[in-house]
């Protein structure tokens, strides 16, 4: 059953991921060519504010599902009960002061940043764009936590991508007929209401034995504080970049940042897949089978690990030569610059080799322990980025993300191998390093012999034999270099494909 879920977590987060994917790149495009590069960079810039007013959700999320490992493996009814109680209470409370936020922020954001956008336009999509946030708050929250910690996360991300094809092509249409992007935003959150009854939907009728008006259990999401620190450091860290630059160099810049961020992003998501249906196996083993815990572990790492520096290698040599594509025939912000693809794909390398260190403190509840840590490395990040912003710009606060991230990284690994799984770095860092010696050798194919493409067309078939050469190499080195876990890797992969069939 177990394999049959993290079958299924895989593969529909996998067509997810391309869905996602095409309308990631298709509808920024349309908005810059139809609309401009400022309307572009306000829908980022009012997204990433809005990831902090997130913040009210003070933790309770990560805890939650964390807490919820326990009693769903133990199939303790009462217990999941209590624990959602407690999280609807918070996040009714939490619910409201998120939306007086929305309110303010309308209100003061157009005065605040830099546009030539009417600011009827700037007050209606902030308020579009956080009204679609409260639904979480209200509705399905709560119960999309309960999914996660069962194994089915499938279910949300298949109602979500299903609601997400219909949410673009009614972007598309409105765009191609010449409407704005107020209504834009208006099918967004159009679009997040309809999500919010299927989940409400599916889960009242599976789960008819939930109740909401039991005792809440408050003990069990009492580390809710340490996770708001961690939650609040990986905001700042994550959005400071396009708060400065929102402030200091205007929206056009902005647009430029998101362009090569929505390209490290979507890889980011394509290395998060397998989190999806391992995440909850790994949390509930760590409740009840410690020693099949870190066999699994060890697994998810190694698949983590390869799989982040093979695409951050197709990366290497495919970068420039989308951004060429992407951004032809938009005139009034220059999206160029040699130093933006090395930046960015520092910052997804050390974002992402930490995944598994980051999934071992989740699932074993070590937020308390590791808060410090977090709140030294978003403090390096904005001292470095203002130091080097008004003279660097974009590169000034890429280069203190990547600061940050050389120190954090590090320390999670360590305090991973050390103080949860009791075992020697070594591994880990030998692993790393083999790796990233194949990842030189593809950026130095993409500096020495760069790849030009005249048509989306052959960027295509381009990237498929780039792919296929990392594919081959990666998976080649590392079988030699590490035969018994390599074997073991592909054993588990098989097992899993054969029992889903």
């Amino acid at each position: 059953m177990k394999d049959s879920k993290q079958k299924k977590n895989i593969i529909i987060s996998a067509f997810s991921y391309i869905v996602t994917t095409v309308t990631a790149i298709l509808i920024p495009r349309l908005i810059m060519v139809n609309l401009g590069s400022e309307a572009n960079g306000l829908l980022l810039s009012i997204n990433q504010i809005l990831a902090y007013l997130g913040l009210m959700e003070a933790g309770v999320g990560t805890v939650t599902v964390q807490a919820l490992y326990k009693p769903v493996a133990e199939d303790d009814r009462s217990g999941i009960n209590g624990i959602l109680a407690a999280t609807q209470k918070y996040y009714c409370r939490t619910g409201m002061f998120y939306l007086a936020a929305v309110a303010v922020l309308s209100l003061v954001y157009p005065f605040l940043v830099k546009t030539e956008l009417p600011r009827s336009t700037v007050i209606a999509v902030a308020l579009l764009s956080g009204s679609a946030g409260a639904l979480n708050y209200f509705f399905h929250g709560k119960y999309s936590l309960l999914l996660q910690a069962e194994g089915k996360q499938y279910i949300g991300t298949g109602i979500f991508m299903v609601i997400h094809v219909l949410m673009n092509l009614a972007k598309v249409t409105l765009l191609l007929c010449g409407l704005d992007v107020i209504a834009v935003q208006t099918a967004y959150l159009l679009a997040i209401a309809l999500q919010s009854c299927a989940v409400c939907l599916y889960v009242r009728r599976h789960y008819k034995w939930l109740d909401m008006r039991c005792k809440p259990n408050e003990k069990a999401i009492e580390q809710k504080h340490s996770v708001l620190l961690h939650q609040i450091c990986g905001l700042i860290f994550g959005n400071t970049d396009s708060v400065l630059l929102t402030v200091t160099w205007g929206l056009k810049y902005v647009s430029i940042y998101a362009v090569y961020s929505m390209i490290i992003s979507q890889l980011g998501t394509l290395t998060g897949i397998p989190l999806s249906g391992f995440m909850y196996s790994l949390g509930q083993k760590y409740q009840t089978d410690f020693e099949r815990f870190k066999e699994e572990f060890g697994l998810f790492e190694f698949g983590i690990v390869v799989l982040t520096f093979l695409l951050g290698s197709v990366c290497a040599v495919m970068i420039v030569p989308f951004v060429k594509l992407y951004t032809a025939g938009v005139t009034d912000v220059d999206y160029q610059n040699a130093l933006y693809p090395v930046l960015f794909l520092a910052v997804f390398l050390l974002s992402n080799i930490r995944l598994p260190a980051q999934t071992a403190i989740t699932v074993a509840g070590h937020f308390k322990n590791t808060t410090k840590q977090a709140v030294f490395e978003t403090g390096i990040n904005i001292l470095v980025s203002l130091a080097l912003l008004k003279r660097f710009g974009i590169v000034g606060v890429l280069i203190g993300s990547v600061a940050a991230l050389l120190y954090r990284t590090n320390d999670m690994i360590v305090y991973s191998a050390k103080m949860i799984h009791k075992r020697s770095i070594k591994t880990t860092y030998l692993r790393l390093l083999r790796n990233f010696a194949l990842f030189l050798v593809f950026c130095f194919w993409g500096w020495l012999a760069p790849i030009s493409c005249s048509s989306f067309f052959a960027f295509v078939l381009w990237g498929t034999a780039v792919s296929v050469v990392a594919a081959v190499v990666f998976a080649g080195v590392n079988a030699l270099c590490e035969r018994d876990t390599a074997a073991s890797f592909w054993s588990s992969v098989c097992k899993r494909k054969s029992s889903f069939s």
